[in-house]
């Protein structure tokens, strides 16, 4: 039974990797970790880490040992599982499940609804900075383009060389966003429409 709202970050599902991915990507069907909130822009989208149940040959820093109690039924009944840092999914609720246990006296599916710790929550996404390193996206910089604090990207060339042009850019950032937007450049407000 699929899901059909966001649930709480740190919470146990299970991922049907079958459809749409093939070796050497994730497939079958797995315990994932859910390590998003929930985001109104992506509503019937999660955003999950896989669990694993084999040790990682070799073990890398993007990799980490997490205890599982409870246990999860079989075949993922087992006491530690390891985080695959480096395989981090947005996928949609009709991948992921609720985990099925047993059924009660009166037949119906009881479904576990296992959350990590906090501790552990933030152990994850130290593999996730780990993984930024390992692939080199802690040194990523944009020739010809700063950030802002406001989050838009500002052509170098744009910034104005006095002090009373810099502070009228800082005064009116619509007008600045507006010439960024009809010289070609990137507009942050663009990608929220």
């Amino acid at each position: 039974m699929a899901i059909s709202e966001h649930p709480p970050t740190g919470t146990i599902l299970i991922c049907d990797f079958n459809a749409g991915f093939k070796e050497p990507e994730m497939v079958k069907r797995r315990p994932v970790v859910v390590v998003s909130p929930k985001i109104a822009a992506r509503s019937k989208l999660c955003t999950v880490v896989a669990l694993s149940t084999t040790d990682p040959n070799p073990v890398m820093p993007y990799h980490y040992k997490l205890q599982i109690n409870p246990r999860l039924p079989p075949p993922w009944d087992k006491e530690m599982m390891w985080v695959k840092g480096d395989m981090i999914y947005a996928v949609a609720f009709h991948r992921l499940d609720l985990i099925r246990s047993s059924k009660n006296e009166m037949g119906k599916r009881i479904y576990l609804f296992n959350t990590l710790t906090n501790d552990q929550i933030k152990e994850i996404r130290q593999c996730f900075f780990a993984v930024a390193r390992a692939f080199g996206l802690d040194k990523v910089s944009v020739k010809h383009h700063t950030l802002n604090v406001s989050g838009s990207t500002l052509p170098r060339e744009s910034a104005s060389k006095t002090p009373q042009g810099a502070a009228a850019q800082r005064a009116n950032p619509s007008s600045r966003a507006a010439s960024i937007s009809r010289r070609g450049g990137f507009d942050s407000r663009r990608l929220h429409r």
